[in-house]
């Protein structure tokens, strides 16, 4: 099974990647003539915030930071569903373009999952367990 300091790396890679991905189309967005969307931004600097806050708070003994662990490796599971499916539809490579990359993020995400798990559902373990 994947390491989890790898599976961390990975997270936070993929997190730093989203963060400057989006501060780059903030960038084009911002020349004469173009055309803002916000909701690319806002939600390029979400994903990429939460990544990094999957990879931080994996093994945190707090709730609200065990809850948006949970919720990050929820998100990304659902988009890499998404992906792959979109990916079928549009009748190009799936193997090549999304079920490679997508099975590589969710090892990444069984992992903290497996992780999570073992530090607390949902934080500290109950008193007396």
């Amino acid at each position: 099974m994947l390491s989890l300091s790898l599976a961390r790396a990975f997270y936070l890679v993929l997190g730093v990647g989203l963060i400057l991905l989006t501060v780059g189309n903030l960038n084009g967005m911002l020349g004469a003539g173009a055309v803002f969307y916000p909701g690319t931004i806002i939600g390029g600097f979400a994903l990429g915030a939460l990544l990094l806050a999957a990879a931080a708070f994996v093994e945190s003994r707090r709730p609200v930071q065990a809850a948006m662990t949970w919720v990050a490796l929820v998100v990304v599971t659902a988009l890499c569903v998404w992906a792959v499916a979109a990916t079928y539809v549009s009748g190009r490579d799936p193997i090549q373009y999304a079920v490679g990359p997508a099975a590589v993020v969710l090892l990444a995400t069984a992992r903290l999952a497996v992780a999570r798990r073992r530090a607390g559902t949902l934080g500290a373990i109950a008193v007396g367990s």
